[in-house]
């Protein structure tokens, strides 16, 4: 039976994994918002529950391109969220702003943890100093990137990854080509996009998910 998975891979080797480029896509929040902040500034990070691969390479890319490009900007704290949820995120975000009389900005690893960090800041009254991002693309952080409240994500065209999925799946069957017979699974990575408010339009109505 071919297999093929979309964005966590099984450890099985099957046909293909579609996935988003998670450490691209944490590389690209990590450049994006580094000019947001004009190369300098204290940051954080929400991180994923322990163990998901896909939000420690999204970390492990934001890292990389602070490294690299802005060494002046500081991470000054990281802290996971169990269940990736808004509401753990706002604790957490809390405790940062406790903590943190400068903050310039979040890397939250997905929307839903962006938002709840997003939501923190505004009843704190400390949302227009702070540059929020997430990764996803989720419609609900779009339009708040539109409003002006977070300063960006990492958009997944997830209609891509299904659409891609299926016409593989459909040229299997028709050819009868069966399960893949190559040694390792094949992996087909869909790029990022760094949607900021200058950007975020160019995402149309029928790709926001």
């Amino acid at each position: 039976i071919p297999v093929i998975t979309v964005n966590l891979a099984t450890i099985q080797k099957h046909t293909a994994s579609v996935q988003m480029a998670d450490i691209s896509a944490g590389y690209a929040v990590g450049k994006e918002m580094g000019k947001q902040l004009g190369g300098k500034g204290n940051v954080v990070i929400i991180q994923s529950p322990p163990g998901a691969i896909l939000g420690v390479n999204r970390e492990k890319g934001f890292r990389q391109a602070l490294a690299e490009l802005y060494p002046a900007i500081k991470i000054v704290g990281a802290q996971s969220a169990e269940g990736w949820k808004k509401e753990i995120a706002i604790t957490i975000m809390n405790s940062f702003l406790q903590a943190n009389k400068q903050l310039d900005g979040v890397f939250a690893v997905n929307d839903n943890m962006a938002e709840g960090a997003m939501i923190a800041a505004e009843s704190a009254g400390r949302l227009s100093q702070i540059k929020i991002w997430g990764a996803n693309g989720q419609k609900s952080t779009l339009a708040l990137i539109e409003q002006g409240k977070l300063a960006g994500t990492a958009y997944n065209n997830s209609f891509e990854q299904g659409s891609m999925i299926a016409t593989m799946a459909m040229e299997i069957m028709t050819k009868k080509l069966g399960p893949s017979k190559d040694k390792e699974t094949k992996i087909i990575q869909i790029p990022p996009f760094a949607a900021t408010f200058e950007t975020v339009k160019q995402i149309k109505a029928e790709d926001r998910w």
